[in-house]
């Protein structure tokens, strides 16, 4: 006790405040609170109730209180030794509210990007901007609904909990484990004091740090992440967050204006990719493939529309984590090669032009190109999975069972084309307005677009962080071709992306495999 007593005289005298201006026994019991404090376990760090009380209360000045709220934070902090993150998610889980604004840097200048908006067990909202407008995302317990600004329509689902917390906060303090702790410094937030945490993403060590800022109570209050630019540190992203704040009761009421139609998603993916509408099905692994749609399109072309689903024992047994978990299966088609001959085979080439994921459910839009066949003589479609894969927990499982995680299935199903055809360009832009319509639904949505290689200068930047890489060696031992090259801009939003644009892009690709 006389370690506490002396650290907590020494503090006190350097913020010019003589320790005796308190009473004997509010002292005291000062002392005996940081004396217990740090022989507690790591598991109970809050602070007792009285004694913060008497505290804050007593004759001691507000800076006097300040120190002392820091000496309490600087035992606990270097009692701790468990995984932190952990820590955070438990601590922020007793939290009853969560309030949170995030700030980017953009065009030189740091703007509100993000505002967060959590009370447990009544509603999540999020507010962000995204190409000048503002998207709303709010969960009322029992509905998730999806609004752009300017949009004439939002987007009804099924709630996903209103006991999820924020992912944007719990998945970027995931990076709090790979973080080291400032022993020299304590910052105080509102009157927290916060220990400071400094990292930065594995991939790239020299150029980002993430710094943050946890409180008494090992909840985060503050995130910075930071870039290295011309030897200085610059600033790109901060977030506030605060808790227990009382929230208007208003909050969480979707409220987009009457002139906004309301759509049901349930009754989008109903009408469309329901398995009791599907023209083929065939279960194996517990997942259920369905083709939905086949068309003869000009110049011998197939298009397809195709889905993956969990049977209903294998959702029962593993629920989905979120509605971006890949938790049970997906597939990827292959060629259905036959050969023929000495010199002559047949094939169908796959060429996707769009996808969809949401808790399961996979959608894949899919123009196959004949190869082999005379003109005009393709009368069927052969699909092959070239892999059927188990995914997640459904994965592990089978794997701990001694079963096969894939299978290779040739053909899943042989089917008969319609005799007349549809313009390829039609079918398309249904495809393309299909997935601009459910893209506020969920993250995982895409139109396919070839692969853009690095430039010279985004190259450099990346083997910076990785000297010993393959791509590295390649460029650096002359190799300045696109396949030495790191490729992005394979999928992108469809709000992101004209229609002309994207079917350019996907004519081109198909146009290539023809000539193949």
């Amino acid at each position: 006790m006389d370690n506490s007593r002396k650290l907590a005289e020494e503090l006190l005298k350097a913020d010019g405040i003589d320790p005796n201006g308190a009473t004997e026994s509010e002292r005291i019991a000062f002392v005996k609170m940081l004396d217990q404090q740090s022989k507690s376990k790591p598991s109970k760090p809050n602070f007792r109730p009285d004694i913060w009380s008497r505290i804050m209360k007593s004759n001691i000045t507000k800076s006097a209180a300040a120190a002392i709220i820091i000496v309490a934070g600087l035992i606990f902090f270097n009692t701790a030794n468990s995984s932190l993150y952990a820590q955070v998610v438990k601590a922020m889980e007793k939290t009853r509210t969560i309030h949170a604004i995030g700030y980017s840097l953009q065009e030189g200048k740091m703007v509100k990007a993000t505002e967060i908006w959590y009370e447990r067990n009544v509603g999540y909202k999020m507010a962000w901007q995204h190409k000048g407008s503002e998207k709303l995302m709010i969960d009322d317990g029992q509905t998730l609904w999806n609004y752009q600004q300017g949009h004439d329509f939002a987007v009804k689902s099924k709630s996903i909990s209103t006991e999820r917390l924020p992912k944007e906060i719990t998945e970027t303090s995931r990076y709090l484990d790979k973080c080291t702790k400032d022993p020299d410094k304590i910052d105080m937030i509102d009157g927290h004091p916060c220990q400071v945490y400094i990292g930065s993403y594995p991939d790239k060590p020299n150029s980002t740090r993430l710094i943050f800022w946890i409180d008494e109570n090992l909840r985060p209050r503050r995130f910075e992440e930071k870039v290295l630019e011309n030897d200085t540190w610059k600033v790109i992203e901060h977030v506030d967050i605060e808790y227990d704040v009382d929230m208007d009761i208003s909050t969480f009421k979707p409220d987009f204006g009457s002139h906004v139609e309301i759509i049901h998603e349930g009754k989008i993916l109903d009408e469309n990719f329901s398995l009791e509408k599907a023209i083929f099905t065939k279960e194996e692994m517990g997942l259920i493939f369905a083709v939905h749609e086949v068309q003869r399109c000009q110049n011998d072309l197939i298009f397809t529309v195709t889905s993956l689903r969990p049977n209903q024992n294998l959702n029962e047994k593993f629920a989905s984590r979120g509605i971006t978990a890949w938790n049970y299966g997906d597939y990827q088609f292959g060629s259905s090669y036959e050969r023929l001959g000495l010199n002559t085979h047949r094939s169908y080439s796959p060429i996707e032009m769009a996808w969809f994921y949401r808790n399961g459910l996979v959608i894949r839009w899919t123009v196959f190109i004949p190869h082999g066949f005379e003109p005009g003589q393709v009368d069927k479609i052969k699909l092959e999975l070239y892999y059927l894969y188990a995914r997640g927990d459904w994965a592990a499982k089978r794997k701990a069972d001694g079963l096969e995680d894939r299978i290779r299935i040739n053909p899943i199903a042989t089917l008969p084309l319609p005799d007349e055809s549809v313009n390829l360009e039609s079918q398309l832009n249904k495809t393309y307005n299909h997935i601009k319509l459910l893209e506020p639904m969920v993250a995982e949505k895409h139109l396919q677009l070839k692969p853009i290689p690095f430039t010279d200068e985004e190259m450099e930047e990346y083997i910076k962080e990785l000297p010993n890489s393959g791509e590295t060696i390649k460029y650096r031992t002359g190799d300045r071709s696109d396949k030495a090259r790191m490729l992005h801009g394979k999928t992108l939003k469809a709000s992101q992306i004209s229609f002309d644009s994207w079917l350019e892009d996907r004519l081109a690709c198909i146009k290539k495999s023809q000539n193949q």
